[in-house]
């Protein structure tokens, strides 16, 4: 009997050994594991050659009953089969909370942006992040989950803080872009709370109200009261731009350029034109001319791809500005105050009363001919009620910063042909140099209105511009930028100071820098509105 029953149970042990491993390779549960990829494919056997009986998801929790290899035989629910172990965790992820940085992140149903979305973010929300992969995170909100990327997340709240309006008027808008609805208008100085920021919008709240703002147009400092008013225009700021491009405003911009193939032809050795052309800014009648072309005058042409129109190059200078550029100079949301440009708009019809011994030593200084004149530009400024500043500014930017011929002294013997008694003229302004011939034409100008001394010339052309420009009885352009556009003009625009439409911006920028340097002075501002 002991011999059968041994027997016996060599013959069990030898039948087990040849039993198929995977009926003892896996026994009852070894333990929790948690998904960590994004998405983990349970198979029938360990093998991707085997088919899938279901898909898990990252946070899936399962139970692992055996390991072989790199599979492990798992059960989750009432599926039994094989993944790869190394996508599995026994450590259950930490979930924590993270924040929205960017303007609105889709929540999508899996890790990747071909995958519907469940649900769209704003700045600053708050998220709990319950799984993580190397590009996209598995995030729980308001009762959502899905995939987000996980570089528009941050661990770091956004710490709220007060900022004021800078410009005279500020839209909150609903979206981040200028083409969402208004909220509604902040002016200048008025008080907000930054709850969120990206690269060019803040989600700012005030009065209930919750919305996005251009955040160049913030400070965290209220502007000084400068003593600004608004001076309302009776139409749109389309209507302005139109009025300006009918009269061929510059700009030394640099366009793409495109003429019709027609009007071109290929002599052999380089591009001509075939008849005068306008020069487009655009492939198609409709864009604006930039210049004009004479016949015969070569181009390198860039671009042979389109039918009826080749983008060409060629020495331009001066060319007419873009509609768009036209607006953007001309929108006076473009500059705030605190920026440089705004002191386009600083009321020029008055001094400053600055110090004129601070003025020699700190603006005037090294500046050529100009050195030294600070008493007369202030006499002129108050003989003419004219920011002296300004008058320095438009010297130093006319004269080369007190280096031009006419800023020097050029000898005059002759007015348009005939002689005169031979004199040394100085024009300070560039008054009457007209592009043609500006050293002629502005020397005969100084003498007619007999500038035979650098004060004088000072003193001259401060009353010059004063009578027909900032003090005006008809055109009253007491700013630069009425002075460039003059936008009280209801028809054509006219009587203009220059062509130029950075004109009054580069003004304005030496101003800005000139009033750094002073410790004293009072400063006015009238900013256009338009309907």
């Amino acid at each position: 009997m002991r011999k059968f029953i041994t027997g016996m149970l060599v013959l069990v042990f030898v039948f087990a050994a040849f039993l198929p491993i995977e009926n003892h390779a896996y026994a009852r549960t070894l333990y929790s594991a948690y998904v960590k990829s994004y998405t983990l494919k349970v198979r029938s056997q360990s093998s991707t050659h085997y088919r899938t009986l279901r898909t898990l998801t990252m946070g899936n929790k399962v139970k692992v009953t055996g390991i072989r290899g790199a599979y492990s035989k798992i059960s989750y629910g009432k599926t039994t089969g094989y993944v790869q172990t190394s996508s599995l965790s026994r450590q259950k992820y930490k979930a924590y909370n993270a924040y929205v940085t960017v303007y609105t992140l889709k929540v999508r149903s899996n890790a990747s942006v071909h995958y519907a979305v469940r649900q769209t973010l704003t700045l600053g929300n708050q998220v709990t992040v319950v799984g993580k992969g190397n590009k996209y995170a598995l995030i729980s909100a308001g009762g959502t989950k899905g995939y987000v990327q996980n570089k528009y997340l941050t661990t770091t709240p956004f710490s709220p803080y007060t900022a004021y309006v800078l410009s005279p008027t500020l839209k909150i808008r609903d979206h981040a872009s200028t083409k969402y609805q208004v909220l509604r208008t902040m002016q200048i100085r008025d008080q907000v709370t930054v709850i969120g920021k990206g690269n060019k919008y803040a989600l700012v709240q005030v009065d209930g109200t919750t919305g996005y703002v251009q955040a160049n147009y913030l400070g965290s400092t209220p502007p000084p009261d400068l003593g600004y008013v608004t001076t309302q225009y009776p139409y749109t700021l389309s209507d302005a731009v139109n009025k300006q491009m009918s009269t061929s405003p510059q700009t030394d911009a640099k366009y793409s350029l495109f003429v019709p193939k027609s009007n071109l032809f290929f002599d052999g050795s380089q591009w001509l034109t075939t008849a005068d052309t306008g020069v487009r800014g655009g492939a198609d009648n409709n864009a604006w001319v930039v210049t004009q072309l004479a016949q015969g005058k070569p181009v390198q042409v860039l671009q042979f791809d389109n039918n009826d129109w080749y983008q060409v190059k060629f020495n331009t200078g001066w060319v007419n500005a873009s509609p768009s550029d036209v607006q953007y100079n001309l929108d006076p949301n473009n500059f705030p105050n605190g920026t440089d440009g705004a002191f386009q708009f600083l009321n020029l019809s008055a001094p400053t009363a600055v110090n004129a011994d601070e003025v020699n030593n700190k603006i005037l200084n090294g500046r050529g001919i100009l050195a030294g004149k600070a008493a007369a530009f202030i006499q002129a400024a108050n003989e003419q009620h004219i920011n002296e500043i300004y008058l320095i500014a438009h010297a130093l930017l006319e004269t080369g910063n007190g280096s031009s011929p006419l800023a020097n002294g050029i000898q005059v013997s002759s007015i348009n042909g005939q002689p005169v008694e031979s004199k040394t003229v100085y024009n300070m302004f560039g008054i009457g140099a007209v592009d043609s011939d500006p050293n002629t034409k502005g020397a005969e100008f100084a003498y007619q209105q007999g500038w035979f001394t650098p004060e004088a010339a000072i003193i001259g052309g401060a009353q010059f511009i004063g009578s027909n420009y900032i003090n005006s009885t008809v055109y009253h352009q007491d700013t630069l930028y009425k002075m460039r556009w003059n936008p009280a003009k209801l028809g054509p625009a006219t009587h203009q100071y220059a062509s130029d439409i950075g004109w009054a911006i580069k003004q304005a920028t030496i101003i800005k820098g000139l009033y750094g340097l002073l410790s004293t002075y009072t400063l006015k501002f009238d900013v256009p509105r338009y309907n």
